[in-house]
């Protein structure tokens, strides 16, 4: 009955999903073609608002999917994708944060936390896709 609760509850978060890879995506691009116009403190209020608030949705969403309590009651295989998707949406925006400061103050160090962010995504996939596709395996 509970399970049944976490399976609708994918699919409205599916829908989550693609919003935020619309946002992303946008984010991206706009960073990418220097189209965000400098403001007083080098950020553009709105750019920095809709970076903000799909950060903060998809990286906890994709960590709640993987370690949350109730998300356990379900098999890994179901959500897994979807835990993935948040995260390398959170991968993006970083990514898209430091194009933009990129542009405003040159300096290789400012890729140094999409980098660490990729490495940490890539050791979660490795865990998680690798290996034996166990049906009643969890995530510990």
């Amino acid at each position: 009955m509970m399970e049944e609760k976490y399976i609708q509850e994918l699919h409205r978060l599916r829908d989550v999903l693609l919003i935020l890879v619309g946002i992303a995506i946008a984010l991206l691009v706009t960073a990418a073609s220097r189209d965000t116009p400098n403001f007083q403190f080098g950020i553009p209020i709105g750019w920095f608002t809709l970076w903000l608030v799909s950060t903060m949705a998809g990286i906890p969403l994709g960590t709640l999917l993987f370690i949350g309590p109730g998300w356990r009651r379900l098999p890994l295989v179901q959500r897994r994708g979807l835990a993935m998707g948040f995260l390398i949406v959170g991968f993006a925006n970083f990514f898209s944060l430091a194009l933009h400061v990129f542009h405003t103050t040159p300096g290789f160090p400012i890729f140094i936390c999409p980098v660490v962010y990729a490495l940490l995504i890539f050791v979660v996939y490795v865990r998680v896709f690798v290996g034996k596709d166990k049906k009643d395996e969890y995530f510990p």
